[in-house]
């Protein structure tokens, strides 16, 4: 569990290029493993709400129920306790890949997550071309304290372009609500989609480089040939596939799935980061930890300019399937 001490002092605790990291889950002795995590910041404060995989063992084919804790940022203060979402769930169905949307104008938090037949795992559905999944959602109502019942979206958001084939893993996808989420429209593409170790076009896509007001944070295992190294990269024209910075290596080890948010303003009104990724000594799938940074911090520890292409990268410039 999270140190009982203030928010605002974690964000001073650290070396200079490597935040605070507290950890929030950690691999039980039992081989139970928390994966996949999924943070969301809720106004007024903001609260954030952390979500993760509870596996019986790290595969995939093993995930069991979903969880989620909470913090209030705006007053000091710890996590609260972790709570099973046990609505998150179809009946004979595995419920993986949280996904969580907030409302603004009606305050409605949905959590998106995907829910697999029994224990079929993915590689069965990619080798039989059989989809498993069903795309659902669970919604509050009052910042994540209570949930509702699940909703099966996949007639409606996707239809016949599933048709009971593999249609790959149906999981943190971007969609178009409509009328307060009552109505979702699956799939969404946006132009760009951040993908391994360079960002990469969504194929079909016309995406001309321009000047953006707009800046974009990326966050990933760094390593070339294994998960390896968390890194946070940043994009001052999100458009422009040249334009992402190397990496900041915020942990150094073994790193997997991870998340950001953005979250309470730092002293001096800059703006602050939250990051919450998979971690470990000896493999990615052993913790869930949870760090904190700013937008100063970023600037002054990304590496100054784009990264230079490397031998074997695929020529950028272009859509590329995914």
């Amino acid at each position: 569990m999270m140190s009982s001490a203030a928010f605002p002092r974690w964000l001073s605790m650290g070396s200079p290029r490597t935040p605070a990291r507290t950890v929030l889950f950690e691999r039980e002795r039992t081989g139970l493993t928390y994966r996949v995590p999924s943070l969301l910041p809720v106004p007024p404060g903001p609260t954030l709400l952390a979500f993760v995989e509870q596996r019986l063992s790290p595969d995939d084919a093993h995930a069991h129920r979903r969880w989620v804790a909470k913090v209030e940022m705006s007053k000091p203060g710890s996590w609260g306790a972790l709570h099973v979402l046990g609505t998150a769930a179809l009946a004979e169905h595995r419920s993986m890949n949280p996904c969580p949307v907030h409302d603004a104008g009606t305050g409605t938090v949905f959590l998106f997550f995907i829910a697999v037949l029994g224990h079929t795992p993915e590689a069965v559905q990619i080798a039989t071309g059989r989809n498993a999944a069903r795309l659902c959602c669970v919604t509050s109502h009052d910042a994540g304290l209570t949930w509702g019942s699940a909703r099966d979206l996949t007639e409606e958001a996707i239809g016949s372009a599933v048709q009971g084939r593999w249609a790959g893993q149906v999981g943190r996808a971007g969609g178009q609500g409509r009328w307060a989420g009552h109505r979702w429209k699956f799939p969404f593409c946006p132009c760009l989609q951040p993908q391994g170790d360079q960002p990469s076009l969504s194929p079909g896509l016309s995406c001309a480089p321009r000047p953006s007001p707009t800046w974009l944070l990326y966050s990933h295992p760094v390593g070339r040939r294994a998960r390896l190294h968390m890194g946070i990269r940043l994009s001052r024209s999100p458009l422009d596939p040249n334009s992402w910075t190397g990496p900041w290596v915020v942990y150094e080890g073994p790193s997997g799935y991870s998340d950001l948010a953005s979250i309470v303003p730092a002293p001096g009104g800059g703006l602050v980061f939250a990051c919450l990724f998979e971690n470990g000594a000896r493999t990615s799938y052993e913790e869930i930890s949870f760090c904190t940074f700013s937008l100063r911090d970023v600037l002054e520890n990304v590496p100054a300019g784009p990264e230079p292409p490397t031998p074997g990268d695929k020529p950028r410039g272009r859509c590329w399937p995914s």
